[in-house]
């Protein structure tokens, strides 16, 4: 592992299947020695042979004569012992997401069992330590970030030596400045708990460089740039938060997949080098503020996520008790979660939909679309059959009526995602992917879908121009190419 952030590229290959149901995406990865070696003609075989006849693996690597693929087995890690404690008295550790939920869990859960100190790191738009005072004058006791700066300032007045600073953790600058400050104060940092977590969520189609940028940003330039200040630190330990979504991915989370794919590569390539890291992949946390923040959530798929949560969701304690026996193990990744890994890829933000529009449709099935209603007039062009007979197999619900709508049969976003790709399949068409809610209707939709399409006038014109062009001499066609240009 040369280079952990190309792994970012497996966030969009986890990604882009999901969101594109026509699309099969794999990753193989090769050695660059077998690239320029003897062993070239031998790697193209395999890569062939990967290409025709390969199995469902999504990752796959080829060392020489060697292929392996990435397997998840569950263990049950041993208590760690006095001698492999992940934090010790006398300890100072770095802490980002420090303003965070689970950041500021873990540092209350830290300072019972040990005398530690904490250099901590909030997002930037959280109030300067100078201003907090200000900001509890003027703000309720129901406020969010009153209550944080409230948990800090307890830390400190039981002892807890800190420092405190908001930062941009893509502002290498700024991360210097709060080192020095902490090795003026402290002298030396001994553990780094990278908690920043990215947050934000959105399709690829409706997405930008810059949406992108926004969310992985922090975790790659961020983790590389502390490891580059760090370097002179006698570091025992780095600890770098991931979560399962980057083996299960999700529709709309691309970019944090692609943020969690490069910190487990990271962890990967910085023990590789000597450093005791480790990335933890975890589930959900019972007072786990992610799923709120997903802001284009849809209701029915954010509340089965919440449900999720409040079953499975891991506690402050037990998640400082994973990451002592974790620290203690040697691995340099390790998922936590209260379920298997095949269940909670089952029941993630993947597969929401599933169980909120499968509850839609069994509604609708036993009540409102069993009698004739004037909505249920039957399509009547081709166009619309085609969209009705897919409308049919999303929804199990026979004699679809062209002027129901998509939603009142239960159908939701995420749902729409499956529709749209299988609409591009039927149609041979860009169909974008926000056509469900500006036409709702089969009748509507088959309309829309009509503009998009060409004219079988304009296929004629289409093909006039290319005999002609292909009939042209090609001193005239030279001339005409230079006067375009």
């Amino acid at each position: 592992m040369r280079s952990p952030e190309r792994a970012t590229l497996l966030g969009a290959l986890r990604v882009i299947p999901q969101e594109y149901a026509q699309i099969r995406t794999r990753a193989v990865d090769v050695s660059l020695t077998d690239l320029a070696s003897a062993s070239f003609g031998r790697l193209i075989r395999q890569l062939l042979q990967e290409i025709e006849h390969g199995g469902e693996e999504f990752i796959v690597a080829y060392r020489g004569m060697q292929r392996f693929t990435q397997i998840y087995e569950a263990v049950k890690l041993p208590e760690a012992g006095p001698a492999d404690a992940a934090f010790r008295d006398g300890g100072v550790y770095l802490v980002t997401g420090a303003t965070s939920e689970i950041g500021l869990q873990l540092c209350e859960e830290i300072v019972r069992t040990a005398k530690a100190s904490f250099v901590l790191i909030g997002d930037a738009s959280f109030p300067e330590a100078h201003q907090w005072e200000y900001y509890l004058l003027h703000n309720g006791e129901s406020d969010e970030t009153a209550k944080i700066i409230k948990r800090i300032r307890a830390l400190e007045q039981n002892g807890t030596p800190l420092l405190y600073a908001s930062a941009d953790l893509t502002d290498e600058a700024a991360l210097r400045d709060i080192v020095r400050q902490a090795e003026q104060r402290f002298g030396a940092i001994h553990g780094v708990l990278f908690a920043q977590e990215p947050y934000g969520s959105g399709l690829i189609q409706l997405g930008d460089r810059g949406r992108s940028e926004r969310v992985i940003a922090p975790q790659v330039l961020g983790l590389l740039a502390l490891e580059s200040l760090l370097r002179s630190h006698p570091l025992e330990l780095m600890i770098v938060f991931s979560r399962t979504i980057s083996f299960t991915g999700g529709v709309g989370l691309m970019d944090q997949c692609a943020s969690h794919h490069f910190v487990d590569a990271f962890a990967r390539w910085h023990a590789a080098a000597g450093g005791r890291t480790v990335s933890v992949n975890w589930g959900m946390w019972q007072d786990d503020v992610w799923v709120r923040k997903q802001t284009q959530l849809p209701a029915d798929v954010k509340e089965h996520m919440l449900q999720m949560q409040a079953k499975f969701g891991i506690t402050g304690a037990e998640g400082l008790e994973a990451i002592r026996r974790i620290a203690a193990s040697g691995l340099s990744q390790a998922v936590v979660s209260t379920q298997s890994i095949h269940d909670a890829a089952g029941s993630g933000w993947v597969h929401a939909a599933g169980h909120a529009a499968s509850d839609s449709r069994n509604s609708r099935t036993d009540t409102e679309y069993r009698d004739g209603e004037p909505s249920q007039e039957p399509p009547q062009t081709e166009a619309e059959h085609k969209i009705a007979a897919i409308w049919e197999t999303l929804f199990g619900i026979p004699g679809i009526g062209r002027r129901q709508s998509f939603f009142d049969l239960g159908g939701n976003s995420l749902l729409s995602i499956q529709l749209v790709a299988r609409l591009r399949q039927a149609f041979h068409g860009d169909i974008p992917m926000d056509v469900i809610f500006q036409s709702p209707t089969i009748a509507e939709l088959a309309e829309s879908i009509a503009q998009t399409q060409v004219k079988p006038e304009e296929l004629d014109e289409i093909e006039r121009l290319l005999s002609e062009i292909e009939n042209m001499p090609q001193d005239e066609l030279m001339q005409l190419l230079s006067r375009e240009g």
